[in-house]
């Protein structure tokens, strides 16, 4: 049965117009979902069709154009897909290789979060409500924090009316307002790079449990066919047997027949 789908399969590819494709991961990997179809799972083997599912927006196959939805992949790195063991195939190292990349971008954006809320929780960058209120400025220009260090009784009447002074400590605020917006535009892109991660993983995992649902159904089905084929089997030795049998006893009969005449 497993002969006969990769014999199908390879039949298949001889009337397709291939072309090879180069494509370097990046981010979101080679940009693209797979689903397998066909029939061998039972025996070890994919003897599968392995079809392009999705192209990821911006991604590396979306960039090169010419991979399309519903593309049949036949060999990866030169090496064919037809007839490897699933385990070991290209597909499923490709698989594996998207998931633990995808998983890995989750725990270092998770981790950066994370790492950033503490720091406003430790009071390192203030919340919108006390920058407003305290005027707190970055730690990247720690010059501003002596408008604020004055002593009690130190004369500040020179600092309200030197210009130059002022106009200086003016640029210092403006540098820490700068400092507070970019860190409000990082910690928005952060949150939204996080859900974006969590959305394809969910969705890499989804198409994982489909491929493995697939391959079940197919196991199923090929044990059923064996079951069938087995009984055809018995049936077909028996046949075999009796006309052995009969052929026997007609020759034994035209002995017998040869003796008398």
């Amino acid at each position: 049965m497993a002969a006969s789908a990769e014999y199908e399969l390879e039949k298949r590819v001889e009337r397709l117009d291939l072309f090879p494709v180069t494509l370097e991961k990046d981010g979101d990997g080679l940009g693209i979902s797979i689903i397998g179809m066909g029939a061998g799972a039972d025996m070890g083997l994919e003897k599968l069709g392995i079809f392009v599912k999705t192209v990821t927006d911006k991604g590396a196959a979306h960039r090169d154009g010419r991979i399309q939805v519903n593309d049949l992949i036949v060999e990866v790195d030169g090496t064919s897909l037809v007839g490897k063991p699933g385990e070991q195939s290209e597909v499923a190292q490709l698989i594996q290789q998207t998931l633990e990349q995808e998983r890995w971008q989750r725990e270092l954006m998770e981790q950066r979060y994370s790492q950033y809320m503490e720091d406003q929780e430790g009071g390192e960058y203030g919340t919108d409500e006390e920058e407003d209120e305290e005027e707190e400025v970055s730690p990247t220009h720690p010059s501003a924090i002596e408008v604020f260090d004055l002593a009690e009784n130190e004369d500040i009447s020179h600092l309200e009316t030197d210009p130059e002074k002022l106009a200086h400590k003016n640029q210092e605020l403006n540098h820490a307002e700068q400092d507070k917006q970019r860190w409000r535009v990082d910690k928005t892109q952060l949150e939204q790079t996080l859900r974006e991660n969590k959305e394809r993983m969910e969705k890499l995992e989804g198409y994982w449990m489909e491929a493995q649902s697939l391959c079940q159904a197919v196991d199923e089905h090929l044990k059923e066919t064996q079951v069938q084929y087995q009984a055809l089997e018995r049936k077909y030795s028996k046949a075999k047997r009796l006309i052995k049998e009969y052929q026997q006893k007609e020759i034994e009969y035209l002995k017998k027949e040869t003796q008398r005449c």
